[in-house]
C-alpha cells in the first residue's frame, strides 16, 4: 500500500461541531487545549495555531481558516514522517542538525553577550587614529555647513540684548537665552547640517554663507545663523564631522569581535585548569 495511503487512514482529524460553527467556542473552553488533528504520535492542537489566526474574524471565516492551518499541517507531517523514515538515521541529517543547534546556541550566547557589552569608552587617540588612517573614505556625499543658530520668537523677553551679545559670540550668555527662549537652536562646535536640514527649520538659504552671520525676520518669528565652515560634495569631511561616525565604527567592530574575544578567554582559562587536550603531535 502507498506510504501516503497508509498515513492517511491512520489519520484522525478532530473538529468538534462548536469549532464548525465558531473558532470562539474553542478558545472559550475551560477543559483545556483541544485537539485538531492526528497523524500516529504527532498532534496539532488549537494552541499551535492560535497566535496565527486573527482576533476580529468571522465565524465561517475562522473556521475556513482553522482547516487551512489543519490542511498544511497534515501535509508537512507526512512529508516530515516520510523523510524521517527515509533519511533519519543518515550521518548527513544528524551532522547537519547538530551544527544547526550548535549555531542556534552560538548565536544566542552571542546576543546575551551583546546585550551585556559595557565597553563604550573609545579614546580620543584611537579615534583620531582610524581617522588618519582612513579618513578617504569619509568624502562627502553632498555640502555640509557648520553652524550656529538661534529661531526665537520676535517678542521674546530680552532679545535685544540677545542680538548684542550674538555678534560679539558671548557663548555663555546666549547659551543661557537660548536654553530659556529659543524655539530652536544649536550652538555646539559640531553642529553640521546640510542645505535642506536647515531649510526645514525655515533658514532660507541665501543666508547660508561661509564665514557669514546673519539675523532677518520672517513671520513674527527672528533667525539668528552663523555659518563656520562647508564641505562641499566630494570634500573630505574634517575629524570633527566623523567624529561619532568613527566611535560608532570601532564599538560595530568590538561588538562583532565579541564572540573571538569570549572563545579567547575560555581558552584560556580551561588551559589553566589543563582541561583541553590537543593531540595533533602524537598523530603526526
Amino acid at each position: 500500500m502507498p506510504w501516503v495511503e497508509k498515513y492517511i487512514i491512520s489519520l484522525v482529524i478532530l473538529l468538534p461541531l462548536g469549532m464548525l460553527m465558531s473558532c470562539n467556542a474553542i478558545s472559550s473552553k475551560s477543559d483545556g487545549d483541544t485537539l485538531l488533528a492526528e497523524i500516529n504520535h504527532a498532534k496539532l492542537y488549537y494552541s499551535d495555531i492560535q497566535e496565527k489566526l486573527p482576533r476580529k474574524i468571522s465565524g465561517a471565516d475562522s473556521t475556513a481558516l482553522v482547516a487551512s492551518h489543519i490542511e498544511q499541517w497534515i501535509h508537512k507531517t507526512l512529508l516530515t514522517e516520510k523523510a524521517e523514515n527515509q533519511f533519519g538515521e543518515s550521518p548527513n541529517i544528524k551532522a547537519l542538525t547538530d551544527q544547526y543547534r550548535n549555531d542556534l546556541l552560538i548565536h544566542e550566547l552571542e546576543k546575551e553577550l551583546i546585550a551585556t557589552f559595557s565597553d563604550t569608552i573609545i579614546d580620543e587617540a584611537e579615534l583620531k587614529q582610524y581617522y588618519q588612517k582612513y579618513q578617504n573614505d569619509f568624502e562627502s556625499d553632498t555640502d555640509y555647513f557648520l553652524v550656529e543658530y538661534a529661531i526665537v520668537d520676535e517678542k521674546a523677553k530680552g532679545i535685544d540684548r540677545f542680538f548684542e551679545s550674538w555678534k560679539k559670540k558671548e557663548k555663555a550668555v546666549i547659551e543661557a537665552f537660548c536654553i530659556k527662549s529659543a524655539e530652536y537652536y544649536c550652538i555646539d562646535e559640531n553642529c553640521w547640517k546640510t542645505a535642506e536640514e536647515l531649510a526645514q527649520l525655515g533658514i532660507s538659504t541665501k543666508y547660508i554663507k561661509e564665514n557669514k552671520s546673519s539675523q532677518y525676520n520672517k513671520s513674527s518669528t527672528e533667525y539668528f545663523i552663523r555659518v563656520r565652515n562647508k564641505i562641499e560634495k566630494g570634500d573630505i569631511k574634517p575629524y570633527s564631522k566623523t567624529k561619532a561616525e568613527i566611535k560608532a565604527i570601532l564599538l560595530h567592530r568590538r561588538k562583532r569581535n565579541i564572540l573571538q574575544d569570549e572563545a579567547a578567554r575560555l581558552k584560556e582559562d580551561m588551559l589553566k585548569r589543563n582541561k583541553i587536550k590537543n593531540y595533533l603531535k602524537l598523530v603526526q
